[in-house]
């Protein structure tokens, strides 16, 4: 599996760039330009519609290195978890393409770009020309537009919905994020999957849950979600459906965050998987790990969502063998526990032995399981 310096190394390429110390200061400066309008002024750039492929140069360095670069690798850690069918591939509002370019680096199978911006559509096609890989089919327009091609595997949407409900001017937000969900879902064969990564800020992260909610009659809900219930975190003020993962830089993007004083090593973000199936009956004592807090010395609680809410799972650090399983446990993790043969203290149910864990689905042994088996 390609590692995230090659990418960056065949980003560079297709750019026809050469990496160099000399530019680092030029691509900092583009970089927190471009993080202030996506933090800050997000709303506002996105409504006046200079959001993502505006720039050249500079600008088309950070997208390709440092935030393609992201997308890369968490696409990498996404579908070696929940791999796709075999078939052919699209991604939305694809910018340079990386999501993509991890499933076609992955599986070998044919993808297909979606994207407005025709210079960021020549990136794209000059990425997969770099790496020698089979050039993509592409598609110049809206990630809204319709899709007349309806036997997808897979469908991907990366960081482009939140773009796309910005510019509603209805105040049924909700509405119209379903319509455009469902237009992605039906351009998937049955038992297609629509892959879609969002901020981890609080305002994305509960317009996902919400659009899940209005949808999880009606199509299978493979991740986050282990469950049917409604969302514990739906209208949470401190808490929200998110992962964090700290994810690998390459060295020229940590290199461009580091210039440009800002963090490189933890990724916040929201995502949802569905495929194009009725709905089917649930692991009962599934949960999904929402986070680990280490905070205190003497005990690990990992916090948990499932069919009953959010539990908590704690291990003492006397139990030492657990306490050290449970260190390695992270954000996104999928566990299959059952709750009421645990005993539940005032802080959480204790976990005194790994046995009590039935499974655990982690997402960096995926990512070692799916390494072993290219090598």
């Amino acid at each position: 599996m390609l590692g995230v310096d090659e990418f960056e190394a065949f980003v560079f390429k297709a750019l026809e760039i050469e990496p160099s110390e000399e530019l680092l200061d030029s691509w900092a400066i583009s970089y927190e330009k471009l993080q202030s309008r996506l933090t800050r002024n997000r709303k506002e750039s996105l409504q006046k519609n200079s959001s993502a492929a505006g720039e050249q140069g500079a600008g088309d360095i950070v997208r390709g290195i440092v935030h393609a670069g992201r997308t890369f690798r968490i696409a990498q850690r996404i579908l070696s978890i929940y791999p796709p069918a075999a078939g052919r591939m699209l991604e939305v509002g694809a910018g340079i393409g990386p999501f993509a370019f991890a499933a076609h680096s992955m599986f070998g199978e044919p993808v297909t770009i979606l994207e407005k911006n025709r210079r960021m559509l020549r990136n794209a096609l000059n990425l997969f020309e770099a790496a020698e890989m089979d050039v993509p089919k592409s598609i110049h327009g809206d990630a809204t537009q319709p899709i007349t091609y309806r036997q997808y595997s897979a469908v991907f949407a990366p960081f482009v919905l939140n773009e796309i409900l910005t510019r509603v001017e209805s105040e049924d937000v909700v509405g119209a994020g379903r319509k455009q969900v469902k237009s992605w879902l039906t351009a998937c064969r049955r038992g297609g999957r629509l892959y879609i990564l969002e901020p981890g800020t609080k305002e994305a992260a509960q317009n996902l849950q919400r659009l899940r909610e209005t949808l999880k009659d009606e199509f299978q809900i493979i991740g986050p979600c282990t469950h049917d219930s409604e969302c514990p975190m739906l209208n949470g003020e401190k808490d929200w459906c998110h992962v964090t993962w700290r994810i690998e830089s390459g060295n020229w993007a940590q290199k461009i965050a580091e210039r440009a004083k800002r963090r490189f090593q933890d990724l916040h973000f929201s995502w949802l998987i569905l495929e194009n199936r009725r709905p089917q009956q649930r692991e009962p004592d599934s949960l999904r790990v929402m986070d680990v807090r280490r905070n205190d010395k003497n005990k690990l609680r990992v916090v948990t969502c499932g069919t009953s809410g959010l539990e908590t799972l704690v291990v003492q650090k006397k139990n030492r063998a657990t306490y050290e399983a449970f260190d390695d446990y992270q954000s996104g993790d999928e566990l299959r526990v059952t709750l009421s043969q645990l005993e539940r203290k005032g802080d959480g149910f204790r976990v005194t032995s790994e046995e009590q864990i039935k499974h655990r689905r982690s997402v960096m042994q995926s990512v070692a399981t799916l390494l072993d088996n290219q090598t």
